[in-house]
């Protein structure tokens, strides 16, 4: 361990992932106070990147807010009850990654998601980690989520695996690329933004596609298997940049005008109509 923390002031990288940690070392917060005798303050680096997931955390320190040049934060599978409002003092973060927590983890009944994501007119306060670019919440049982729309440098979103049978709208976020909704209970899609090229929509209770026309100008891979569309909706045929496609498991008996030979440019189709 002394040797990985001492390796991180030099680098700048810190992993800790998988070590079985219930508490996250004093040394990660306050490296200055941990030095080794032959080390100089001078030459240490500020921590940027930290993984702390597949441990058993149960929290995180608030001590968190000492790392303010932190731009990437993996918690990945942990036992978290809750967030700390202190890190949402993490103003540099473009990375988090909250997911996979197979016990009932309530993320979104915390206060802290306010502290997080929520804009000041909803909030009463400053919006916080706006820089972020990628945010995975996968498989916590969330069964909601607060406005996202602060998160403007917003690139990719996972929130798969957990309970959503609504999604707030996306369509403010004009640099999001990729958003993963699979496995949820979604009855209708977001407002999604037309610079999107990837949309993972698959697993879900989803009945119609109203808005693929809105979609053309980037989409590129489509995936809404195992749904309940009954057909696709005439504006496929505008995906122009369409290369993977995937309805199977659907109730869809024919494809729309337009697209009843696939595109060449399709490099992965899956249809079973």
């Amino acid at each position: 361990m002394q040797r990985t923390l001492r390796q991180s002031r030099q680098s700048g990288a810190l992993n800790l992932s998988a070590r079985d940690l219930k508490d996250v070392p004093k040394a990660v917060f306050f490296p200055n106070m941990h030095m080794e005798s032959d080390e100089q303050h001078w030459e240490c680096r500020d921590l940027v990147k930290l993984d702390l997931s597949y441990n058993d955390l149960v929290a995180v320190p608030a001590d968190v807010e000492q790392l303010q040049a932190l731009t990437w934060l993996k918690l990945k599978q942990n036992q978290l009850t809750d967030i700390p409002p202190q890190l949402a003092s993490l103003t540099s973060l473009v990375y988090l990654d909250l997911s996979k927590y197979d016990y009932p983890f309530h993320l979104y009944q915390s206060v802290s998601w306010c502290d997080l994501f929520i804009p000041a007119t909803s909030c009463m306060k400053p919006p916080h980690l706006t820089k972020l670019r990628s945010v995975s919440v996968q498989q916590n049982l969330l069964e909601t989520l607060p406005p996202l729309s602060s998160l403007v440098l917003l690139e990719t979103l996972d929130v798969s695996k957990n309970k959503l049978a609504a999604m707030p709208a996306l369509d403010a976020l004009r640099r999001l690329k990729s958003v993963d909704l699979r496995h949820n209970r979604l009855d209708d899609l977001p407002t999604l933004p037309s610079t999107l090229t990837m949309l993972f929509a698959g697993h879900n209770r989803l009945r119609d596609l109203p808005q693929l026309e809105r979609l053309a100008p980037a989409l590129t891979v489509l995936d809404v298997r195992c749904n309940q569309l009954d057909a696709l909706p005439p504006s496929i045929a505008s995906l122009d940049f369409l290369t993977s496609l995937d309805v199977s498991n659907n109730n869809l008996s024919d494809l729309p005008p337009g697209r009843s030979t696939i595109d060449p440019l399709l490099s992965s189709v899956h249809l079973l109509l």
